[in-house]
């Protein structure tokens, strides 16, 4: 909760403080108050100014208690004792007072009269202290600092000079200052009776923006490399060979994850040769010896070996090519429609187009769950990490080992190059032909296939040199950049989608050879066709034997018995001639007939294995996306875990004039050398084995606020982005990866760094803090060299040492003067810390004083301004004393 400031002041010169009030608020030195004057004071409604970061105003008073609750409201009446200024008439406060006593509840309300006085001026008064209030007078003086010296402050009539000083008294006085804390007198009794208090304040104010900006970025540097980590206080080593650090890492990543990657394959049935029975030889001869006589004898051989021929290969063969023609070009050809050589997403799409076709129709498509790589993307992150800061994440991804030392690699490059670095050299009368997108310095497979359209591009005359060019360029770009972790591990998932591919490439084969409805070789041909002449001449010559015997027959030469008898003999010679020559002749076709029943034992496990290994390409495919996906964020993120520092103008600094010398306003003088030590010492705190896990948490906790309205999705379970697919409007995982590309790590995990650079340069590492804060310019042309901290402080921040110091006492009669009275009484600084910077307040107050001592009014009730004996008016002045003057409690 705020507090509430309301100052009721009259009209006239001390309009001066309100402008001076609102200079400062408007470079950020002063908090929100409201001003008040009488003639905003009506019945039934108060208006005021209200000031807040120099813009001015018109509010109702009684309005803004409704509007939020209020820790403390602080009424000031502004009271000048100065010629020629009237003072707002009791009336009006006492009315401010009432209303924030009704309107605001149960909030406290601190009520207090300022009063603003000279030593030369006439103006006599008949009263300044009001009970129930703090009653101050502001000490007319002004000096750098305590114990400095005085310079007494006179009747003027220049509203800006009054201002200045008066200003400076009011906001110290009433906690406007800010970052000096709350307000003196909140917690603070009033004093009995019409007692008064002198005061004066002094202000510092250092600023550290610059020094900061320079410590800040020195600090959290990440861009020239990425920070060396310590382990037990010392730094660990930097590798030397970057490639082999990635290879082993990369190694370590897929040996634990690469089955999640495969799924089951079936062992193709071993079938042993077949021997053909003899009815079943008996049917093949005379099956074989109609076709002869038909002069059909390649008809007859295709009929036996398509008897046993798959059809359910015959099916799919068919499905595939009629349903999917592309689709069986890219895997089996590896070209598109155009001609093209195919990239990586040309095969996932024709395993996508396969995969919903080579299912068995007999039986109702399943549903099949999309398989989790959450945790190859988790283990994924951690390897890159552990390579970048030498922290131990995973079992099985340790840190890169030197010997006995841990090592790191030191350029996120080389582990995870980020995209701005990907290849897009392809010529623009190229990349019609070649394609004209960035290639990622990860995307190995669409390096690949850029590669290969670039080679079909090189033999083509008319662009064939500007192709060879472009080759080159990418073959320095790919040796540049595929030595990285990322790369590796892209690489064995690019190889293991074309060894899938290969595999499905092998299935398919294997169903298009039992499939094809002519296999018959040309030498088998020609055996048939020989064969089944041979059998023609042997038939023709058994049939001319037996015309032979048929006609001695008719002439009597041999008796009936005799013919029948060779006969028989003749057709049975002729069979077993027959049938033995065609025994003989069809030992091709028989091995074929194994061969064929063979594959057909191999076919059902080939359909089958096609299904998983469609299966298998689309999960490796959806791999790649995702691997591509979180490439891009741990570039982004190795290369700025810090995020990136936002730009800023120069700094220029408070650029104000007409400050009194109480009120100093400095900047940090910045020391690069000094700078540059400190820098280097936080850095070996700050920056230990494992650092960059709390940056990575960071940034993705902050995952919700980055992908916009659906970021509602991960604010509970972050992890879902693990699982999300690479590309597509229904995943969170793009939108977030381009949020982390342009913004690079989070600005939380960043705050949290600096802010632990500060606590430890406010404890362990005070010295360096001491050292970067040495000199203080006050000057923002420096013009001026700067000065020393101690002596732009000036004792403010020694408060309690301070008690006794003597306050101006020109306002005061001689016996008060020769008392305590204008002793200070209370001496509290209030230091408060703004990053580096430093904001001291310094307030001092006297001991009650009675009202009569002041000397303008010891006049008016006809005291002498000078005592006939000091002493004895000195004595008289303690025994009139109140018994218990402010108490003496600290503030």
């Amino acid at each position: 909760m705020a507090a509430l400031t309301i100052i009721v002041a009259p009209q006239g010169s001390l309009q001066g403080v309100r402008d001076a009030l609102r200079d400062w608020s408007a470079e950020g030195l002063i908090d929100r108050f409201h001003w008040v004057e009488p003639h905003m004071v009506a019945s039934g409604a108060i208006s005021a100014l209200r000031i807040q970061s120099g813009e001015m105003s018109g509010v109702n008073v009684q309005q803004l208690a409704g509007r939020a609750q209020q820790s403390v409201i602080r009424i000031a009446a502004l009271v000048p004792l100065l010629h020629g200024v009237e003072t707002a008439d009791r009336a009006t406060e006492e009315a401010v007072v009432r209303m924030a006593e009704a309107s605001f509840g149960n909030s406290p309300v601190t009520r207090v009269r300022i009063i603003v006085a000279r030593a030369d001026s006439p103006h006599r008064p008949d009263e300044i202290a009001v009970e129930g209030w703090h009653n101050v007078v502001l000490s007319p003086e002004d000096s750098v600092g305590p114990g400095v010296g005085r310079a007494p402050l006179l009747t003027t009539g220049d509203e800006v000079e009054l201002g200045a000083h008066t200003a400076a008294a009011v906001a110290g006085l009433l906690g406007l200052w800010t970052g000096a804390g709350e307000s003196m007198l909140d917690s603070q009794g009033i004093l009995p009776g019409r007692t008064i208090r002198l005061a004066r304040f002094f202000y510092r104010r250092l600023d550290s923006t610059r020094l900061e900006a320079d410590l800040r970025r020195q600090v959290l540097d990440t861009e020239r490399a990425i920070p060396l980590p310590t382990h037990y206080g010392s730094p660990i080593l930097s590798v030397s060979d970057a490639g082999l650090a990635a290879t082993e890492m990369a190694g370590n990543l897929w040996q634990r994850h690469a089955a999640v990657l495969k799924g089951p394959r079936e062992e193709s049935p071993r079938s042993k040769a077949t021997t053909i029975g003899a009815l079943a030889a008996l049917k093949m001869f005379f099956g074989f010896l109609g076709a002869a006589l038909r002069n059909a004898p390649r008809a007859w051989a295709a009929g036996v070996i398509n008897s046993v021929r798959s059809q359910t290969a015959a099916a799919v063969h068919g499905m595939v090519f009629g349903a999917a023609p592309s689709a069986y070009a890219v895997v089996v050809k590896g070209v598109t429609a155009d001609g093209m050589p195919a990239s990586w997403l040309d095969y996932s799409e024709a395993i996508a187009s396969l995969d919903r076709i080579v299912d068995d129709p007999a039986s109702p498509r399943e549903h099949v769950a999309a398989t989790n790589l959450a945790g190859l993307w988790r283990d994924y992150a951690a390897a890159a990490l552990t390579l970048a800061d030498g922290g131990e994440r995973v079992a099985g991804l340790p840190p890169i080992q030197v010997g006995a030392q841990r090592a790191v690699v030191r350029r996120s490059g080389q582990i995870v190059p980020v995209l701005r670095d990907g290849y897009a050299g392809v010529p623009p009368h190229l990349a019609a032909a070649v394609g004209d997108e960035n290639v990622a310095p990860f995307d190995v497979l669409g390096a690949w296939a850029v590669e290969q359209r670039l080679r079909k591009a090189a033999e083509q005359p008319t662009v064939g040199v500007a192709a060879a060019s472009a080759l080159t360029e990418l073959s320095a770009w790919k040796g540049a950049h595929f030595e990285s972790f990322a790369a590796r591990v892209g690489t064995r998932i690019g190889e293991s989608l074309f060894a899938c591919t290969a595999e499905i490439k092998a299935y398919l084969d294997t169903l298009r050879n039992a499939a094809d409805p002519d296999d018959l070789t040309p030498d088998i041909n020609a055996s048939q066709r020989r064969l089944a002449r041979l059998l023609r001449i042997i038939g023709v010559v058994a049939l001319a034997l037996i015309a032979v015997i048929a006609i001695l027959f008719a002439t009597d030469v041999v008796s009936l018995e005799s013919m029948i008898g060779v006969i028989v003999g003749l057709v049975i010679g002729w069979f077993i001639v027959s049938l033995l020559t065609f025994l003989r002749g069809q030992q091709r076709l028989f091995h074929l007939m194994n061969a064929r029943a063979e594959l057909m034992g191999e076919v059902e496990a080939a359909r089958r294995n096609l299904r998983h290994a469609t299966a298998d390409a689309r999960r490796l495919a959806d791999a790649y996306s995702q691997f591509l996906a979180w490439s891009r964020v741990l570039g982004a993120f190795l290369e700025a875990p810090f995020g990136r520092e936002p730009d800023s103008a120069d700094h220029r600094g408070t650029r104000l004039t007409g400050l009194p010398i109480s009120t100093r306003i400095g900047e940090a003088a910045v020391d690069e050398t000094a700078v540059a030590s400190a820098a280097h010492e936080i850095r070996r705190g700050l920056f230990a084995v494992g650092w960059l896990s709390e940056c990575w948490d960071g940034l993705l906790e902050s995952a919700h606020r980055r992908v916009g309205p659906r970021g509602v999705e991960l604010r509970d379970d972050v992890d879902v982005l693990f699982s999300q697919p690479g590309t597509g409007e229904d995943s969170l995982l793009p939108q977030w990866v381009d949020a982390v590309e342009r913004d690079g790590g989070g600005d939380q995990s960043r705050d949290v760094a600096w802010n632990r650079v500060l606590d430890d340069l406010a404890g362990s590492h005070a010295p360096l803090a001491a050292s970067l804060l040495s000199h203080v310019s006050e000057d923002w042309e420096a013009r001026v060299a700067a000065v020393p901290y101690e002596q732009f402080v000036g004792h403010t921040d020694e408060g309690p040492r301070l008690i006794g110091d003597r306050l101006d006492d020109s306002l005061l009669v001689d016996s008060a003067r020769v008392g305590s009275s204008a002793l200070v009484d209370v001496s509290l600084s209030t230091v408060s810390e703004v990053g580096l910077g430093r904001v001291i307040l310094l307030a001092q107050v006297s001991s009650g004083i009675p009202e009569y001592s002041l000397a303008i009014l010891a006049s008016n009730h006809g005291r002498p301004a000078t005592p006939v004996k000091a002493e004895r008016v000195q004595d008289d002045e303690v025994k009139q004393e109140p018994p218990a003057p402010f108490g003496g409690l600290p503030f």
